[in-house]
């Protein structure tokens, strides 16, 4: 395959990144619309992008996807977990969730069987070993459907990994915790942006998230780690500790 330029559009940062010398592997538009794209990115290697967005970079997702579940996962005990996961159709989630030897169910809830599909069977880098885990059940539904619907038990932890929160997308991630909020008896953690200002605690965006959250009677800690690969700072917010 010939080398080219793959162009990146940030609409949030209102930015445009030229990524030079790259190598398009894959590329399939899906029944659900999603335009899946893996790219060979130099330095960063296999490049995951949906709709023209990174996702996650094989050089380095496993910063960010450790960072997202262990604190969703942190002082849950050494009881029998069950753990449900929104969006992370790469596998890597379920991965680092699977690692933990106490979990015993993890449901999986993802839009797109197409993507899941394609990491299952041609990019396992991502997934590894944890698409043939047993504990592992896979749901393809709208879960923005689902997620009003509450399970008949409730899970240990919540790990939301589908959001890019901006103001536009606000209103219905704001929507989809308060529901997120009955899914569980003990933790949750979403993945918020790689936007700079949301880095600040008094962020009118983080403000409004952590409301609904205490609402719930959760404690709330904001976090961020840096992504090579992103050029930027990936920040999470957890709630635990539910009184």
């Amino acid at each position: 395959m010939s080398r080219e330029d793959y162009k990146e559009e940030d609409i949030a940062l209102q930015a445009t990144y030229t990524w030079h010398n790259c190598r398009r592997v894959f590329e399939q538009t899906t029944q659900r619309g999603t335009l899946l794209e893996i790219i060979d990115r130099p330095p960063w290697g296999l490049s995951c992008f949906m709709n023209g967005v990174v996702q996650s970079c094989e050089a380095d997702e496993g910063i960010y996807h450790r960072a997202l579940v262990k604190p969703a996962l942190k002082r849950l005990g050494l009881d029998d977990l069950r753990v449900a996961v929104f969006g992370g159709g790469e596998g890597a989630t379920a991965r680092e969730v699977l690692k933990n030897r106490n979990v015993v169910h993890l449901d999986l809830f993802d839009w797109d069987e197409e993507v899941v599909h394609c990491f299952r069977t041609q990019f396992r880098q991502w997934g590894k070993a944890s698409w043939e885990d047993p504990r592992l059940h896979l749901h393809f539904e709208d879960a923005f459907e689902r997620i009003r619907v509450q399970p008949t038990e409730l899970y240990d932890a919540v790990i939301i990994d589908m959001f890019d929160i901006d103001q536009e997308t606000l209103p219905q991630c704001l929507k989809f915790l308060e529901h997120a909020c009955k899914w569980t008896r003990r933790n949750i953690a979403l993945y918020v942006t790689t936007q700079a200002p949301f880095l600040k605690p008094n962020h009118p965006s983080i403000r409004k998230l952590r409301m609904v959250l205490r609402n719930e009677g959760f404690k709330t800690h904001l976090s961020s780690i840096y992504i090579p690969s992103f050029h930027g700072y990936a920040v999470f917010l957890v709630a635990s500790d539910r009184e």
